[in-house]
């Protein structure tokens, strides 16, 4: 063991005190990034997550019980975990921050290996740790695709160091989360015009066989993406005209994430002009994300997550080189100050925006929509007035919900949804509503004045009973 520390310290030009202070370096961001990514959580609890947190307590639970259903591929991973016995909360929460930190570390370890010094590791995962777009990934508790995320940086390791375990992880993202597989997809295939014979040869056969057993797997899954794929020409803009909001990926946009990452843009352009021939894959995986973007494909918001993920690499290894180019000069104490002035900007404002950062729910609307579940039958069904509540009362409630553009149960369009929000003929409401063929029909209004006269029955001020 102190053999192998002292050889890795002479590899990276560390003696071993130096190493020591480094790893005090990284332990102290690593709980930065615990204490920001759970700081949402301490004040909140559940609430403090974001909008799909009820969506995925619902796949938890529901997949699990009722086996006729499709199974989404998250289902492959949590229902293992529910056969083993764990807790729904327990996998809603311990398990997604466990990704969280074994997404940190191999964020630093792809930093690490790809840029070739500790250094490089270091800052990579500090401007990880403080990034806003990485953190509103997080929050927003898109737990699919931030479980493929994960993979996506393992993948990233193993192609470095050409294991055909690449091989079980690419098929974990294609069932996972298959829309993440396509921007790393395209990249490689991009990649094999490049790279050496060697090269070529590892991703073809890691890819083919990849999907092939992917296919196997996981057909029933591809084939209901593919329909709507090819109906839709893949655009998420056809979508939204269709009804269905969510299929941008409900995620910031270009001028957020400018924002958010302009005080590291800079120094990753300076990177990528470094490390283009070195780096390469890297480079093909952010254009393809940007490209991906710019055509708005299916949930073409999220891949933001990406793009930021390969920027922040970049600067990050720019960074550590002008820090490792000082180490010796004269005047480097200057550089020090003005990078730990840096330093301090970027936490700074991840503690600026935490601080102002409010959740979509209360703890006591929360408590409202748990309640619905008291005060409702299996069989009914429950008509959410708000989409923003929707994901909440499928997941908490555990009944059949309609709503805005979202679920199965939902039979109007956009325009039919204007006309039951805002027209003042409550009789036409009450017609629309026996489009449904249910009686009783529960409506959450939550704090919206939502009624329908002398046709609803308050059960609770936030819920409404209609007999039709």
């Amino acid at each position: 063991m102190v053999g192998r520390k002292i050889y890795r310290a002479l590899r990276n030009n560390l003696n071993i005190q130096d190493q020591w202070s480094v790893y005090m370096i990284l332990f102290c961001i690593f709980v930065f990034y615990i204490c920001t990514r759970m700081w949402m959580w301490f004040q909140y609890g559940m609430a403090g997550f974001g909008y799909d947190t009820g969506i995925y307590r619902y796949i938890v639970t529901g997949y699990f019980l009722n086996s006729g259903n499709i199974p989404f591929g998250f289902s492959a991973y949590s229902n293992w975990l529910m056969i083993l016995g764990t807790d729904v909360d327990v996998i809603l929460l311990h398990c997604y921050i466990a990704i969280a930190c074994a997404i940190f570390y191999a964020i630093y370890r792809m930093g690490h290996v790809y840029f070739g010094r500790i250094y490089h590791g270091i800052f990579i995962v500090f401007l990880f740790a403080v990034s806003i777009t990485q953190y509103e990934f997080f929050w927003w508790y898109y737990y699919r695709q931030f479980l493929s995320l994960l993979f996506i940086i393992i993948a990233f390791l193993f192609i470095h160091y050409r294991s055909y375990f690449l091989i079980p992880v690419l098929v974990a993202i294609g069932i996972i989360h298959p829309l993440s597989l396509i921007p790393l997809g395209l990249s490689l295939i991009i990649y094999m015009f490049i790279a050496t014979r060697d090269m070529r040869r590892y991703i073809f056969i890691s890819g083919l066989i990849s999907v092939i057993v992917l296919c196997i797997s996981n057909w029933q899954e591809l084939m209901m993406y593919a329909q709507d794929f090819f109906h839709y020409h893949g655009v998420a803009k056809n979508f939204v005209v269709a009804g269905y909001q969510e299929f941008t990926g409900q995620f910031i946009g270009w001028k957020d994430w400018l924002q958010y990452s302009v005080w590291y843009i800079p120094f990753a352009i300076m990177g990528i002009w470094k490390y283009f021939k070195k780096q390469p894959l890297l480079f093909i995986f952010s254009c393809v994300s940007i490209g991906l973007i710019m055509v708005q494909i299916v949930f073409y918001r999220r891949f933001f997550v990406f793009l930021d993920m390969v920027v922040i690499m970049y600067a990050g290894a720019f960074l550590a080189d002008i820090c490792l180019t000082v180490m010796y000069m004269k005047y480097k104490y200057i550089i020090y100050i003005l990078i730990i002035v840096y330093s301090i900007i970027g936490i700074g404002y991840i503690t600026y925006t935490l601080a102002n950062k409010k959740p979509l729910l209360s703890r006591i609307e929360i408590s409202k929509i748990q309640s619905v579940s008291s005060l409702v039958s299996d069989s009914d069904f429950v008509l959410s007035i708000d989409s923003m509540y929707a994901p909440w009362l499928r997941g908490f409630s555990d009944k059949k919900i309609i709503a805005p553009g979202l679920f199965e149960y939902n039979k109007w369009n956009r325009e039919e949804w204007q006309i039951f929000w805002f027209s003042s003929d409550i009789d036409m409401k009450i017609e629309m509503l026996r489009m449904y063929d249910v009686s009783p029909l529960y409506i959450y209004t939550g704090d919206s004045l939502f009624n329908l006269g002398p046709y609803g029955n308050f059960v609770r001020p936030f819920l409404i009973r209609v007999d039709l």
